[in-house]
């Protein structure tokens, strides 16, 4: 199947075959003699290179085309049509363990699937549990360290949930508490921890912000103690640009009954859809 032997070498390295094995190897040998040498090394020790020899065997029976050997100077046609039955006859013959070695990997391929899902679920309950502990230490500071420390925060929830966030930054003289990009959708981030409910004109004053920036950029308003209902419904003689979360969303996210992302797209759709820009996380992940 291979008439060079730099060909060889890197078919049994793609293979995985032990470099200390391949290094033994007299490769000076005619191609022949290389690869009984090889075989007779791994079956001396069956219980260290019984896979590498498998891997070895099932590649060979996976080469299907070897239409290199076409290039072959003069005796091109003639060796590929040999390897080519050659290699028909032994996939043939090695089909049943083929599928046993397929059957194996895909189920191996599950299991480490299933532990990397159980442990990323276990680093992000890590993550959410030492940001439910930091908020609660924000809810004891006074209200102007409050405010800066509620953007810190926010920033790192976004974060943690692999939400791709920026904190606080100005431009041209304009605050921005923060600015995330989520399913390819640039957003600015307010975020208020006020005695009162929003009202109008603060959402206005966003609204702004959001409408200075370019087409398609919205806006998330996260006000701690929620909003009025002036506020929720103003916005509703315009195109909606900006989604509402009050504390209780905040909640529903560090109880890890909805996900972050999963929340915010959901309010968006629901916008979308309705027109809404305030629905309760609570209300979206048990509807």
């Amino acid at each position: 199947m291979f008439w060079y032997k730099k060909q060889l070498r890197r078919f049994l390295l793609d293979c995985g075959v032990n470099q200390g094995i391949m290094g033994q190897l007299d490769w000076n040998q005619y191609k022949r003699t290389i690869i009984a040498q090889l075989i007779d090394g791994m079956s001396m020790n069956p219980q260290l290179y019984s896979e590498e020899l498998l891997r070895v065997a099932v590649a060979v029976a996976k080469i299907g085309d070897p239409k290199w050997l076409l290039n072959v100077p003069d005796r091109g046609k003639s060796l590929y049509d040999d390897a080519v039955e050659r290699i028909n006859d032994f996939a043939a013959r090695m089909k049943p363990i083929i599928e046993n070695d397929d059957a194996k990997q895909a189920a191996e391929s599950r299991k480490a699937a299933a532990q990397k899902r159980q442990q990323a679920e276990a680093d992000m309950a890590a993550a959410v549990a030492a940001l439910k502990s930091e908020f609660a230490k924000i809810t004891q500071m006074e209200a102007q360290t409050r405010g800066y420390a509620f953007e810190k925060f926010l920033t790192r929830l976004f974060q943690a949930f692999d939400i791709d966030a920026r904190g606080s930054y100005k431009i041209n003289g304009e605050q921005i508490d923060g600015a995330f990009t989520l399913d390819s959708v640039d957003y600015l981030l307010e975020a208020k921890w006020q005695s009162k409910q929003i009202d109008t004109p603060d959402l206005a004053t966003f609204s702004d912000k959001v409408d200075n920036k370019l087409d398609n950029t919205l806006g998330l308003l996260i006000s701690m103690n929620g909003f009025t209902e002036r506020a929720i419904n103003n916005n509703r003689r315009q195109r909606p640009k900006v989604l509402l979360m009050d504390g209780r969303d905040l909640s529903a996210v560090l109880e890890r009954v909805i996900d972050l992302p999963e929340l915010i797209s959901r309010k968006k759709i629901h916008a979308a859809q309705t027109g809404e820009i305030m629905v309760s996380a609570f209300q979206l992940a048990y509807s």
